[in-house]
């Protein structure tokens, strides 16, 4: 699969020190996440060791609208404004 250089950099980039990261990572259909995608991007791809937090949301890749999504930044913005 071709991939641009700047998410081949994206990528092998670690989370910077001091970052809190955070990922939602959207998946078609139901199912165990391994082997699965949101189309376009495979579930372990889309992994990141080192992350405050991962939320599956079951959509497809462009997931901004899904209302699990939007729970789950309104979770995140909440927890951050508390700290």
């Amino acid at each position: 699969m071709w991939l641009s250089r700047f998410i081949r950099t994206l990528s092998a980039s670690p989370i910077a020190a001091g970052v809190t990261a955070h990922f939602i990572i959207a998946l078609r259909g139901d199912g165990l996440r391994e082997g699965q995608s949101d189309g376009v991007v495979t579930c372990a791809s889309a992994h990141i060791d080192g992350v405050a937090s991962e939320k599956i949301v079951r959509s497809a890749h462009s997931r901004q609208g899904n209302p699990e999504t939007i729970l789950e930044i309104e979770r995140i913005f909440e927890k951050h404004l508390r700290q």
